[in-house]
């Protein structure tokens, strides 16, 4: 089973850094759809990433349903206080 056919709801990466990116490039090559970016409000410096829409994250339930969408959360964790051992983390938030 494909990436594509786990996800049946649309998606909404959180972030606009370079892990959002690379994100986003993953995805797509798997072709799922992801409908938008989305950011806090106070780090919100961009209308577009990637060709799609960079929304405010207060205003995310508004424009796009919980039903219908779901956001992808990229957490970078440090071990044990040493920079190079980072691990990315891919956290599927069923509710917005």
């Amino acid at each position: 089973m494909g990436l594509s056919n786990a996800c049946m709801k649309k998606i909404i990466i959180y972030g606009i850094n370079q892990q959002a990116e690379q994100l986003y490039a993953y995805l797509t090559q798997e072709h799922v759809w992801v409908e938008a970016f989305c950011v806090d409000r106070d780090y919100y410096t961009k209308n577009t990433l990637c060709g799609k829409p960079v929304i405010c994250f207060e205003n995310i339930s508004n424009l796009y349903p919980p039903e219908e969408y779901a956001i992808l959360f990229i957490f970078w964790v440090q071990k044990y206080g040493c920079k190079q051992r980072r691990k990315n983390t891919i956290y599927v938030n069923k509710r917005i």
